[in-house]
């Protein structure tokens, strides 16, 4: 729609269109302005007279009371349409894209609209957006700002035009209860989401939870942002001393709650400063300034989780996050400080699971690795067939080792091509191109993994073997599938130079393995998947093991007194099997008060 400028001398002027065609809302400028020559006969010398109704009318203006301008409120839109454009191939979908096109080009219509007013106008920064999937993200905007996003509906980004809706706020409020009723509900979700073994409070996707949804706590604004200040109330008023508080909660989950910042829960500094561990991963925190209501408080905080948070895309983040928590000692589960003393307190790492009474696991995790890092050609002979399958990820955003070697460029390249990215690739054929399977197919996508020498101390390993109760049975006798075992691996390795012997690169690796008979040996790989990321070190891999639980477990297993049993242990180590192998050699020559009588 064009706007027509004011009539001169008779004639109606079109109105001006800029370079994206938009109709140009400059103002038609004033060429009679005070102090401006008069364009003909020269400056007037005619004396002004006063116009007294004018005069009048400006006084009773200066008298009537002012309006007040509009408030400024939150617009949420939903944006659909960027699936399958060019952006799509990057590693989050092309959402970071997308919001960033979004920011120019709201920019760069409010700018344009300012200036036409005499005004002018900050670059517009979207802080809040939500994805949904890959073709969908809710993004909140001001009240400002929503008239010229409704504009950018059916603009085409990246090769694919764009469907921009409003998204209605629910019209239906909570459901109305009383003070106690509500206390009541809060209890009953703290008492539900609360370990008191572990000491640790799980907040986890709580938009989910069937009582708060019940009562729509979250179908309004309003309502959502005091449900957390107000659980963070009923929480403290459950116990009698801050003591108390401390001692019975050291860990909280705040996972998958779409938070784009912390303002909304800054309150868990004030209810729970001796916090030790925070999870707030898979969360929308994109920049340091998202976690500044937190900084600096929880000042005895020892483990924060931030993975799957957009902000470890920012250059040094991790670093700028360590200043802010002085007793931080794991970020990420990565350290980034030395223990001030033996031992860790934190979200509880609990020793692997290693079910492998059929004694398959340990053989088959010495002979791969030594095969894969010695001749992968044989490898592939001895436990791939053709229904074997093999993915390979890589994660380009881990977080480092702080002691590694710094990234490289192009330090992927080898890797990925071949990966598997299910965030990134999200067109059927891609997905399909990068799942290999048969040994020929394994054993090409083998061939371009560079040439490996993975780590000998078992302390850089935390293995993992979990019965599969049903894996399909290549023989056809058991139709509904036979016995299979899973494998989870965690561990790194070098990059070697072949002609050099040297090592060039260290890398962390994550790989998964099911396994089911069949094969050369009678062990055959059913599935394989494997994730490379940066050198992240090993200190997380290492369970945390309470002493005390160590001599209960020796004295259940031998017969014998605490007292006796903490004597070995301490002989020993502290490693069970060192001492349960001193006990069987001891045994004979115990005296009687070394045994729990009856």
């Amino acid at each position: 729609m064009k706007r027509n400028q004011p009539s001169t001398r008779g004639k109606r002027r079109p109105g001006r269109t800029d370079r994206d065609g938009d109709v140009s809302m400059d103002r038609p400028q004033n060429t009679n302005r005070i102090g401006k020559a008069s364009s003909r006969g020269g400056p007037s010398r005619t004396r002004p007279t006063v116009n007294t109704n004018a005069l009048q009318r400006e006084l009773l203006k200066s008298d009537a009371p002012k309006s007040q301008p509009a408030p400024v409120t939150n617009a949420q839109f939903r944006i659909t349409g960027f699936k399958g454009s060019k952006a799509s191939v990057n590693e989050d979908g092309g959402v970071g894209s997308l919001v960033a096109f979004l920011e120019k080009k709201l920019t760069f219509n409010m700018q344009k609209s300012a200036k036409s007013r005499g005004a002018t106008q900050p670059p517009v920064k979207i802080k809040r957006y939500t994805t949904e999937n890959p073709d969908s993200i809710l993004v909140t905007v001001t009240s400002t700002e929503a008239p010229y996003l409704k504009r950018l509906d059916n603009w085409v980004f990246a090769g694919k035009p764009l469907k921009i809706e409003e998204e209605k706020e629910r019209e239906q409020p909570a459901k109305e209860t009383t003070s106690n009723e509500l206390t009541d509900v809060f209890v009953r979700v703290l008492e539900r989401r609360y370990s008191a073994e572990q000491k640790l409070l799980d907040l986890s996707n709580i938009g989910s939870d069937p009582d708060l949804v019940k009562l729509g706590i979250f179908n309004m604004a309003s309502t959502t942002s005091k449900f957390f200040p107000a659980l963070m109330k009923t929480l403290d008023n459950q116990f009698k001393t801050a003591t108390e508080k401390k001692n019975a909660i050291e860990s909280v989950l705040l996972q998958s709650n779409q938070l784009s910042d912390l303002k909304t829960i800054s309150s868990l500094a004030v209810t729970l400063p001796d916090l030790k561990n925070l999870d707030l991963s898979t969360n929308n925190i994109s920049t340091l300034a998202d976690l500044e209501p937190l900084k600096r408080k929880l000042r005895k905080i020892d483990h924060l989780i931030l993975s799957s948070n957009p902000v470890e895309q920012t250059a040094n983040w991790h670093e700028e996050v360590t200043k802010w928590f002085p007793t931080m000692r794991f970020l990420n589960g990565v350290q980034v400080r030395e223990a001030p003393k033996a031992g860790r307190d934190g979200i509880p790492v609990r020793p692997p699971v290693f079910a492998d009474d059929s004694n398959v696991a340990a053989p088959f995790i010495a002979n791969f690795f030594a095969g894969f890092d010695g001749d992968r050609a044989n490898l592939v002979n001895m436990y791939y067939d053709n229904t074997s399958q093999f993915s390979l990820q890589v994660n380009t955003h881990a977080l480092r080792e702080p002691n590694s070697e710094m990234p490289t460029k192009n330090e992927w390249d080898a890797y990925i091509k071949r990966s598997r990215n299910l965030k990134a690739i999200t067109h059927r054929h891609a997905r399909t191109a990068r799942l290999y399977r048969g040994p020929d197919a394994v054993r090409e996508a083998f061939s371009t993994i560079p040439p490996t020498k993975h780590a000998s101390d078992p302390a850089r390993w935390l293995v993992e073997v979990l019965p599969v109760p049903c894996v399909p049975d290549p023989s056809g006798q058991y139709p509904q599938g036979v016995g299979g075992l899973q494998i989870i691996i965690h561990g790194e390795y070098e990059e070697m130079n072949v002609a050099t012997g040297q090592a060039v690169k260290k890398r962390s690796f994550d790989r998964t393995f099911t396994l089911g008979p069949g094969g050369q040996t009678g062990v055959r790989v059913i599935n394989d998947m494997l994730t490379i990321r940066a050198y992240g070190g090993f200190a997380a891999f290492t369970p945390e093991i309470n002493p005390q639980d160590l001599v209960n477990q020796l004295c259940q297993a031998t017969g014998m007194t605490p007292a006796y049993s903490e004597l070995c242990l301490a002989e020993s180590n502290w490693d069970p099997p060192t001492a349960m192998a001193k006990f069987e050699q001891a045994r004979a020559t115990l005296p009687p008060e070394a045994f729990v009588v009856g």
